[in-house]
C-alpha cells in the first residue's frame, strides 16, 4: 500500500496532463510510465526565445496628460485606445527543451502495472511484469548533482534490452561522443508572438547561422551498465542483455543573464554537460562505468529534498489506508464525496512542486512551474504579475520553505532595472514600475504592441505587489540584514514612483490616474466595455499598504536621513481614497458603481485588501469584511472562481473572513471542477499557480497571521474534524505545531525563531487571546487547549 504522500495509478499517463513531474528547480521532466515505450518530456528553466532588446517605445508628448482627460471627462473608451500607445512588445516565450525515450524490447502483454510519484522521495516509480520479467524504473531530478537519473532494474538478470534516444521540436542535430554518450545540441527561435496573438509571420520566427543572437541548448545523456553491453550511433545508445542501468542526463544552455546577449556557441555547453556527466576523462570508454554509483546519487537526492519537504507533516481526517488510486480517489470527490486525505495530499504536493520549480540560484517558478511541452505555451508560460506569480510563493513562507522565495526576489531586483527606466519614459516619475507580466529578458513595458486589450496591459502596480512579498519575507524571517540590504531599496523606489504618479481626484483625495482593475471592465452609459478610469480599489489598497510598510521599515532599520520621507508617505497613505461599499452592500471595484460588463469575472482584485493584504480583517473593519463577503457571494452567484487560480484565490478570501465551511466547499470545487488526474491545476489547460494557492489556502485555513496575532485554526471546516499539523509557520519567527480532535485544539507548541519585533507571542483561539513574552518557555490554556511556547534566542543582526 503506498504511503501517505504518494500519488500513484493503476495505468500509464495518456497524455501530458497524466504524466508526473519531477524537477531540481532548474532541470524539469514529465514522466509517463508508459510499457514498454517511455517518454520523459524535458525542460530546463532558462530555455527561452529571443534575446535582451530595447521594448520600450517613444511615446507622443503629453499622452499621460490626454489619458487622464479622457478619463476625467468620462470617456473611458477613449482612454484605454490612447493608452495603448504605452505598449511596447509582447514578451518572448519559455521553450521545451526535448524528449527522452527509452524503448524496451519485451512484449505487449503487461500485469501488476504501478505508477507513483513519492513527494517525500522526489521520485517517480513504475513497476510491471512482462513475459514472465518484473521490470522496475526510478527517476529523480537531483540537484546535489544537477542530473535528471533514471534507473532500470530487472528481475531476471540479463532481461533488460532497450534504446535510448533524444529530440526536440527545437531546431536540433544528435551525435554521438566517444561511443558513449548521446548529444543534442540545438537553438531557440529568436521571436516567438504568445499562442493567443500568434498565426502570423511573426508567431515562431527562428534565425541562421553563427551570428543569430537566438539562444542555444545542449543536451547530454549516458548510461551505466550493469551486464550487457552498449552500443552507440546516430539513433541512439542500445543497451543489450544488462541487468540493470544508470542513466543520467544533464542539459545547459548559453543564457548569460536577463540583460545579456545569449552565447552563439554550443561546444561550451557541451562540455560544461560532459563535466557534470564526468565523462571528460583521459579514457571516455570508462564513462560506462558510473561518475557516482546509483546509491550516492540517490542518498545525495533524497537528504537535499528531505531537509526542505520533511519541515511541514499535514493529516486531515483519521490515518486511513485508502486501496483507491488517486484518479480514484479523486473521480469519487468529483461524484461528490470528501476526502480530507486527498486535500492533505494536494497541499503536500503543492509544495512539492515549488521544491521542484524553484530552487535557490535558478530562476522563479514561471505560470508552469517548469513544465511545459509547447512551442507557443499558453500565456507564453511567463510571469504574470497581476495575480499568478505572487500565487506561486504565498505558500514559501507559511508552509516552511523561506528559502525557495528567494529566486522571486531575485526577479523583482532585476526587473527594476527596466522598471526604472520605464517609469521615467512612460510616465516621467522617479522610481520604478512593472505591468502585468515579464520574461526572462525582465522587461517592465506594458505588452501588447499597440494591440493588447487595456483590460490587463494598462496596469503599472505590479512593483507594488510584489514588493509586498519583499516585506513578508522580513516579517516571517525578522531578518534585518535582507531588509536593509535587498527589501527596502526596492520598496523606496516603488513607492516613489507611485508618489509621483498619484493625482487628486477632485474631492480631496488622492488617486491612480490611469488605473484598470486586472483582468476585468465596466459598461459605459452606450453598453460600451470600458477598461481604463482611476482609482480602482486595488490600486489604492496596493499603495496604501506599500507607504504603510515603507514607514514601518524605516522605523525597523532606524534610517534617519528617511524619517521625513516616511512620515510623508504616512500622511499620503492617509489622504488616499478610501475603499467604498457600494448600495448592494459590495465592496466596489472602480472608483464609482457602474455596470459589470462580467459579473462572474475569474479576476477577484479589488478584494486585495482582505488577501494577499490584510487592511480588512472581519476584527477590525467588519464592515468591509461584510462587504467583501458580499462581493464574493456575487461572483460566484454568477459562475465566478472558474479557473483553478481563480478558485484557489476565493478560498484564501473565505479563509481570512474566518468562514470555514464556505472555504471548503471552494477547495471541494477546486478539485472537482480545476484539477487534473495528476493533481495539475486546471486553467484551462494548465497553470501551475492554482496549485500553489490551493496549498497555501489550507495552510491559511489552520493558522494566520496577517494581523500580528497567531490565529489558531481560524477556519476549520467540520470535515476536518481531527487532525495535526507540524511546521506550519508565523510572521514574527514563529513555528507552530498543532493537534485537534472532535474539532476542537487539543494542544498547540509554538517555538520562536527570537524574531518576533514587538516583543511578543500574541494567540488567538475562536474568541479567546493570550499572550506570551519573549522569555522563558510556558504554558497556558487557551479554549480548553493546551498551548506551549517555547522562545528562541535572537539572533544577531546580518544588517
Amino acid at each position: 500500500m503506498p504511503s501517505r504522500d504518494v500519488i500513484w495509478f493503476r495505468q500509464p499517463a495518456a497524455d501530458w496532463l497524466e504524466a508526473l513531474p519531477i524537477g531540481n528547480g532548474r532541470l524539469g521532466a514529465m514522466v509517463y510510465g508508459a510499457a514498454p515505450f517511455e517518454r520523459l518530456q524535458l525542460n530546463e528553466d532558462t530555455l527561452w526565445s529571443g534575446y535582451p532588446q530595447e521594448a520600450i517605445r517613444p511615446q507622443p508628448e503629453g499622452l499621460l496628460e490626454a489619458i487622464r482627460e479622457r478619463v476625467q471627462a468620462g470617456d473611458h473608451v477613449g482612454a484605454g485606445e490612447l493608452s495603448r500607445q504605452l505598449q511596447g512588445p509582447y514578451n518572448q516565450s519559455y521553450m521545451p527543451l526535448g524528449n527522452l525515450y527509452l524503448a524496451l524490447h519485451h512484449g505487449p502483454e503487461i500485469s501488476d502495472y504501478c505508477r507513483e510519484l513519492d513527494l517525500a522521495t522526489a521520485t517517480v516509480s513504475v513497476r510491471y511484469r512482462s513475459g514472465g520479467v518484473g521490470y522496475t524504473r526510478e527517476a529523480f531530478c537531483s540537484t546535489p548533482d544537477q542530473v535528471l537519473v533514471v534507473r532500470l532494474t530487472v528481475d531476471r538478470p540479463g532481461f533488460l534490452n532497450l534504446d535510448v534516444s533524444l529530440d526536440s521540436l527545437l531546431q536540433h542535430s544528435v551525435e554521438i561522443y566517444e561511443g558513449v554518450a548521446y548529444v543534442m545540441t540545438g537553438r531557440c527561435p529568436q521571436h516567438t508572438d504568445p499562442v493567443y496573438h500568434s498565426g502570423g509571420p511573426k508567431a515562431l520566427v527562428y534565425g541562421h547561422g553563427p551570428e543569430d543572437p537566438a539562444m542555444r541548448f545542449a543536451v547530454v545523456t549516458r548510461v551505466a551498465l550493469e551486464g550487457g553491453a552498449l552500443q552507440a550511433d546516430d539513433a541512439g545508445l542500445h543497451i543489450r542483455n544488462a541487468d540493470a542501468l544508470t542513466l543520467t542526463l544533464t542539459a545547459a544552455t548559453s543564457f548569460r543573464g536577463f540583460d545579456q546577449m545569449p552565447g552563439r556557441r554550443t561546444e561550451p555547453l557541451v562540455r560544461r554537460c560532459r563535466e557534470t556527466l564526468g565523462l571528460n576523462r583521459p579514457h571516455p570508454r570508462a564513462a560506462i562505468r558510473p561518475a557516482h554509483p546509483f546509491d550516492e546519487l540517490v542518498d545525495r537526492h533524497r537528504q537535499d529534498h528531505a531537509a526542505l519537504y520533511d519541515r511541514f507533516s499535514l493529516r486531515l481526517g483519521p490515518e486511513l489506508d485508502d486501496p483507491r488510486s488517486t484518479a480514484e480517489r479523486l473521480q469519487a470527490v468529483i461524484e461528490g464525496g470528501v476526502d480530507p486525505g486527498l486535500e492533505a495530499l494536494y497541499a503536500q504536493f503543492g509544495r512539492y512542486l515549488l521544491i521542484s520549480s524553484s530552487r535557490p540560484g535558478t530562476q522563479p517558478a514561471n505560470l508552469q512551474g517548469i513544465w511545459s511541452q509547447d512551442l507557443l505555451p499558453a500565456w507564453s508560460a511567463n510571469w504574470t504579475l497581476n495575480i499568478n506569480a505572487e500565487m506561486n510563493y504565498w505558500l514559501a513562507e507559511t508552509t516552511n520553505l523561506s528559502e525557495l522565495h528567494t529566486q522571486l526576489f531575485r526577479l523583482i531586483k532585476e526587473l527594476s532595472v527596466a522598471g526604472a527606466r520605464t517609469a521615467k519614459a512612460l510616465y516621467g516619475c522617479d522610481g520604478w514600475v512593472a505591468h502585468h507580466n515579464t520574461g526572462i529578458w525582465r522587461t517592465a513595458i506594458p505588452v501588447g504592441d499597440g494591440e493588447g486589450n487595456p483590460q490587463y496591459a494598462t496596469w503599472p502596480m505590479a512593483a507594488g505587489w510584489l514588493c509586498q512579498h519583499l516585506w513578508e519575507h522580513y516579517r516571517f524571517t525578522g531578518n534585518e540584514g535582507f531588509l536593509w540590504k535587498q527589501a527596502y531599496p526596492l520598496m523606496r523606489s516603488a513607492a516613489q514612483f507611485y508618489v509621483d504618479i498619484l493625482v487628486e481626484d477632485g474631492n480631496g483625495y488622492l488617486t491612480t490616474c490611469p488605473s484598470t482593475s486586472p483582468e476585468n471592465c465596466f459598461l459605459d452609459t452606450g453598453g460600451n466595455r470600458c477598461h481604463v478610469t482611476r482609482g480602482c480599489a486595488m490600486d489604492l489598497a496596493i499603495v496604501r499598504e506599500l507607504f504603510q510598510n515603507c514607514a514601518e521599515a524605516v522605523k525597523v532599520l532606524g534610517i534617519k536621513d528617511d524619517t521625513l520621507w516616511a512620515d510623508q508617505l504616512l500622511a499620503k497613505a492617509a489622504r488616499l481614497a478610501p475603499l467604498k461599499i457600494g448600495s448592494d452592500g459590495r465592496l466596489l471595484e472602480w472608483d464609482r458603481e457602474v455596470v459589470e460588463a462580467e459579473p462572474g469575472h475569474r479576476h477577484i482584485s479589488h478584494l486585495y485588501a482582505c488577501h494577499p493584504g490584510w487592511q480588512i480583517t472581519p476584527e477590525g473593519t467588519p464592515e468591509l469584511a461584510a462587504a467583501v463577503e458580499a462581493s464574493l457571494d456575487e461572483r460566484l452567484a454568477n459562475g465566478g472562481g472558474h479557473t483553478g487560480w481563480s478558485c484557489a484565490w476565493i478560498i484564501n478570501q473565505w479563509a481570512r473572513l474566518h468562514r470555514p465551511e464556505r472555504a471548503h466547499q471552494q477547495l471541494l470545487t477546486l478539485l472537482r471542477r480545476s484539477t487534473y488526474p495528476n493533481l495539475f491545476d486546471v486553467h484551462p489547460p494548465f497553470q501551475i499557480d492554482g496549485n500553489f494557492g490551493g496549498a497555501a489556502a489550507i495552510a491559511e485555513m489552520l493558522l494566520q497571521s496577517h494581523d500580528g496575532i497567531l490565529h489558531l485554526l481560524p477556519a476549520l471546516p467540520k470535515a476536518w474534524s481531527d487532525g495535526e499539523v507540524k511546521g506550519l509557520r508565523a510572521r514574527g519567527g514563529f513555528t507552530v505545531d498543532m493537534h485537534w480532535d472532535e474539532g476542537k485544539l487539543v494542544e498547540a507548541m509554538i517555538r520562536s525563531d527570537g524574531h518576533s519585533y514587538k516583543g511578543e507571542c500574541r494567540v488567538r483561539l475562536g474568541n479567546e487571546e493570550i499572550s506570551f513574552a519573549m522569555g522563558e518557555p510556558a504554558e497556558a490554556i487557551c479554549g480548553n487547549a493546551g498551548v506551549s511556547f517555547i522562545p528562541g534566542r535572537r539572533r544577531p543582526s546580518t544588517r
